[in-house]
Order: C-alpha cells, then structure tokens, then sequence
C-alpha cells in the first residue's frame, strides 16, 4: 500500500506543478485541455488523499477516472498544439502530434513506475520480481511506441 501511495502522491505533486506552470502561461482564458487537467488533477489529488484509508474498493473506479481526464487533456493539448502551429493542419498533422503526446506522456509513467518500483525493490529484496519485471516490458513497448512515432513523424518531414 505505501507504494501505491508514494507513487500516487508523486502523480499528485508532478500534476499539480505543471498545472501551476500550465495556468501561469495561459494567463486568465482556460482551454478545453486545461479543465481537463484540472479535472484530472484534482482526481489525482484525491486518490492520494485517500488511498488506503478510505474508498479503497473504489481505487480502481478512481484511478481510471484520473487516467481518462489525464488522456483526454494530452490528446486535446496535442490537437491544440498542432492547430497553433499553422492554420488548419491536415488530419495527419493532427494525428501524429497527438500520438507524440501521448507516447510521450505512457513513456515517462512507465519510467517512473519502473524506477519506482526498482528502488523498492532495494528495500524490500523479498518482493516479487514479476512486478518489476512487467513495469521494465510496459516500459519497452512504450518506448518501441515512441521510436515508431518519430521515425513517421522523421518519414513525414
């Protein structure tokens, strides 16, 4: 349970930052992407608040609530991202910054997660390493996934 915690609460932390950064630099107008990350973020928080000690036969229903608002906020700051860079981008476009964002986005959770998990590994040495194990293969594919997106988005250039 501590580790769940931990790394819920690093969730929390890290969302909250870049809300506070992501807020600073769009001034007064909210996005459509911003609500969601808000929303998303504010699920996070909860979740961490309350993992463990409450609502504990609700942590799935929580955690994929947090992931959904969190993939819909990439997804729309890749639209919104694409669209900034010239007038109506071709659906191309489009697709492959959002598939740039969200490769990103699963490839920097399964490093956390994996190096997460491997330190607790050094102070629990009696843990089982199957959970390491598939953290470090979530990790690979993210990171296959990733190679694929740039050597298109290179193909594309």
């Amino acid at each position: 349970m501590k580790f769940f915690r931990f790394n819920g609460g690093l969730a929390a932390i890290l969302l909250v930052i870049a809300l506070a950064f992501r807020l600073q630099a769009t001034g007064t107008g909210l996005s459509t992407s911003d609500v969601w990350l808000i929303f998303g973020s504010a699920v996070t928080v909860f979740y961490w608040a309350t993992i463990g000690r409450v609502f504990t036969p609700a942590r799935t229903a929580i955690l994929g609530l947090a992931a959904g608002a969190g993939l819909i906020a990439v997804a729309l700051q890749g639209v919104e991202i694409a669209s900034g860079f010239t007038p109506g981008p071709s659906a191309a476009v489009v697709a492959l910054t959002v598939l740039s964002f969200l490769t990103s986005a699963a490839m920097l959770g399964g490093a956390c997660t994996a190096m997460i998990l491997g330190h607790w590994y050094l102070v629990i040495p009696s843990m089982e390493v199957k959970h390491l194990q598939r953290a470090v293969g979530y990790h690979i594919v993210t990171l296959a996934l990733r190679i694929s997106v740039v050597a298109v988005v290179l193909l594309q250039a």
